[in-house]
C-alpha cells in the first residue's frame, strides 16, 4: 500500500467500530499487509488544562443516569467558552493527526478519528454550522489523503443491550443525526453493522480493495 492509507471507522458508541477494526487488522495481518491501530479518543493535549478549569465552573460534569456516569462538556450557552474550547480543539486534533496519522506503507486502521470528534464538538457547543463547515474541512484536510471513511451505524436496541451506557446518553439520538449529516455533508461511506462481521468486513473490502 502506498503511504498513509488509513481506513477511518466513525460512529455513535456501540455501533460495533471496534470490534470491526480488530477484525479487519486480523484481514489485513493474513494478508500480510503492515497495518497499525490508532484508538482516536480523549486526545486534549492542550485543551487537558482549560477542561480541568471548566470542570471547577461546572461546564464540565459528569451525571450519574441508572447507575452509569455520563460525562458532558456544556457549552452551549457560554459563547466565549465554546469559542476557546473550538479553538482549543482544534491544535489538539492538528497535532494528533500530523502525530498518529502519518505510518509510511502501513495501512493505518482508526477506530474513531477527527470526524468523531467534530460530532463531539456539535453536541459540545451547539455550533453546528461552524463545526461542519469550514473548521471541520480544514482539519480532514490534514488527514491522509488516502483515507476512507465509514459511517458504522447500529439498530439503537441492539446498541443498547450491549452498552448501557450509551442507553444513558441524553445526546444520543443528536448524535445519530449529527452523523447522517456529516455523511452527506462529506460523502462518506454508510456501513449498517446489524448484520455479521464477514457482511461489513465484506463493505470495508468493497470500498478499501
Amino acid at each position: 500500500m502506498r503511504e498513509s492509507y488509513c481506513v477511518c471507522l466513525l460512529g455513535v458508541d456501540g455501533s460495533g467500530k471496534t470490534t470491526l477494526a480488530s477484525a479487519y487488522l486480523e484481514l489485513l495481518e493474513e494478508q500480510s499487509v503492515r497495518a497499525i491501530h490508532v484508538w482516536s479518543r480523549y486526545r486534549n493535549y492542550v485543551s487537558k488544562p482549560f477542561l480541568a478549569l471548566m470542570r471547577l465552573t461546572g461546564h464540565n460534569r459528569k451525571e450519574i443516569v441508572s447507575g452509569v456516569k455520563i460525562g458532558y462538556h456544556d457549552f452551549r450557552n457560554n459563547k466565549i467558552i465554546a469559542w476557546i474550547f473550538l479553538f482549543l480543539q482544534w491544535l489538539d486534533q492538528f497535532f494528533d493527526i500530523l502525530w498518529r496519522f502519518r505510518s509510511g506503507n502501513a495501512c493505518i486502521v482508526s477506530d474513531r478519528c477527527v470526524v468523531d470528534t467534530l460530532v463531539d464538538l456539535c453536541v459540545d457547543t451547539g455550533m453546528d454550522d461552524f463545526v461542519l463547515g469550514w473548521y471541520g474541512r480544514s482539519l480532514l484536510s490534514l488527514m491522509p489523503e488516502r483515507s476512507v471513511y465509514f459511517i458504522v451505524s447500529r439498530d439503537k436496541v441492539l446498541v443498547h443491550e450491549c452498552r448501557p451506557d450509551v442507553k444513558a446518553d441524553k445526546d444520543y439520538d443528536r448524535r445519530v443525526e449529527l452523523y447522517k449529516r456529516v455523511g452527506a455533508q462529506y460523502g462518506l461511506v454508510l456501513l449498517c453493522n446489524d448484520g455479521t462481521v464477514e457482511e461489513s468486513l465484506d463493505i470495508i473490502r468493497g470500498q478499501v480493495g
